[in-house]
């Protein structure tokens, strides 16, 4: 998997931090924090990936929606691959994810 370790190296508009992870992240924090939304431990590490999940497919799908999320679940369970793997970055998607 060395290939997606440089990418920011080879696609200059990818950030070679996770800046920009922290700050989508940001907001949800502040959320839980002050409005205590996660009663235990274990609900606000759930509750924390799926908001990360949740964000990083908004970013690569064209047209967020749950159909369209149920979609991209449906194909990845069927190939026995992540998510991820069919879900391409807008920029790095190959032709055969769509």
């Amino acid at each position: 998997k060395l290939e997606c370790l440089f990418v920011f190296v080879e696609h200059p508009e990818v950030e070679s931090t996770n800046n920009q992870s922290e700050r989508n992240l940001r907001r949800e924090a502040l959320a839980r924090k002050t409005a205590r939304i996660s009663k235990s431990q274990r609900g606000a590490e759930r509750r924390g990936i799926i908001i990360s999940v949740f964000g990083t497919i908004k970013r690569r799908l064209k047209e967020f929606s749950l159909k369209n999320i149920l979609a991209f679940v449906k194909k990845s369970y069927r190939k026995g691959v992540s998510l991820f793997t069919i879900l391409k970055p807008p920029d790095l998607k190959s032709p055969q994810s769509q």
